[in-house]
């Protein structure tokens, strides 16, 4: 079968593109909104990304705490201009502070989860209400980062007007690659964390890849079938960079997270008080859609929404953003 004109035309785009990718042609800024730094403790520092247009009434404007995963870095969610939940938000008028976990150092291998919760989060929860004059914050949490705020949100109604989770594990038995792999292999956790302190990235990275081992196979034919497209080509190496930039984990918060979390399924999760709502993603096969719906039974104020792509692809993909970002922005303004 002959190829249809349109492909023959776009072959040329194709090597020229790719070509490209030797050079720093496509190479655009990550994380390219705008913040100041207003608060930091050890590897922690509480980011705020302020609107300058007066978008929403400043007495009505309540601010926004985001609480990425643990792992890898936040910038996914502040990708580049165009690509960016964070820049959505800000443009629409809202008070957006977010926590960055920053890069462990060699005596944070020491930090268990808990810390992760009272040193990191709570205390960023203390400061935006602090710097923003305001009895209570929105939270949306990513991911591990989700898990950890509906924690708070459980502990601390009081401080939180509503929870926003995205793609986040609440029952760690839902079967899927990662309960497979903790529960069926070998791994000591003693000695690993003894011998390397903090967790590697690339053991980190390596264990994504374990899920979808053909996935380096169908990237390379997606980015042929895709690279005649220039916005298709900026995205893909803004992702590429970002997966690069991994970054350890804290030696005594996995061994929490595999022993506690994955073995124990022992969360301690309270009943939820406030506003929910959950965004999971059709195609996750890093949570399972089962294990972040769990959610349902400590909360009796539910919202969900399912959004198109993976575990990934949900927050920059471009159906996917398109609706999350439309969607959080009519949260909002509905919890107000």
């Amino acid at each position: 079968m002959r190829p249809a004109p349109g492909s023959i035309l776009k072959i040329p785009l194709r090597l020229r593109n790719l070509s490209l990718l030797k050079t720093s042609y496509y190479k655009k800024k990550i994380a390219g909104t705008s913040f100041d730094t207003v608060a930091s403790r050890g590897k922690f520092r509480l980011l705020h990304f302020k609107a300058e247009s007066q978008v929403i009434p400043s007495q009505k404007r309540i601010p926004l705490l985001i609480i990425p995963s643990l792992i890898n870095r936040y910038t996914i969610l502040d990708l580049y201009s165009g690509c960016s939940v964070v820049e959505n938000l800000v443009d629409e008028g809202h008070d957006v502070y977010l926590l960055d976990w920053g890069t462990p150092r060699v005596q944070d291998k020491y930090l268990s989860l808990d810390d992760h919760i009272d040193l990191g989060l709570k205390w960023a929860l203390k400061k935006v209400k602090n710097l923003a004059q305001k009895e209570k914050v929105h939270l949306l949490g990513q991911c591990l980062g989700g898990t950890l705020s509906a924690v708070v949100a459980s502990q601390c109604p009081e401080s939180v007007e509503s929870l926003i989770l995205l793609t986040t594990p609440i029952d760690f038995h839902v079967e899927g690659p990662f309960y497979h792999w903790v529960h069926k292999s070998n791994l000591n956790l003693d000695q690993m964390v003894s011998t390397w302190g903090n967790v590697h990235a690339e053991f980190l990275d390596r264990s994504f890849q374990m899920i979808t081992p053909m996935a380096s196979l169908k990237q390379k034919k997606v980015l042929w079938d895709l690279g005649w497209s220039e916005s298709f080509m900026k995205k893909h190496v803004a992702i590429t960079e970002w997966v690069k930039d991994s970054v350890p984990f804290p030696g005594l918060a996995y061994k929490e997270l595999i022993e506690n979390y994955y073995v124990l399924n022992d969360l301690k999760l309270e009943k939820i008080k406030v506003p929910l709502i959950s965004f999971l993603a059709k195609g996750d096969i890093i949570v399972p859609n089962a294990s972040s719906q769990a959610i349902k039974s400590y909360s009796d104020q539910y919202n969900e929404v399912f959004l198109s792509g993976g575990h990934i692809g949900c927050v920059v993909g471009e159906k996917g953003h398109a609706k999350l970002c439309q969607e959080l922005i009519k949260w909002l303004e509905f919890v107000c």
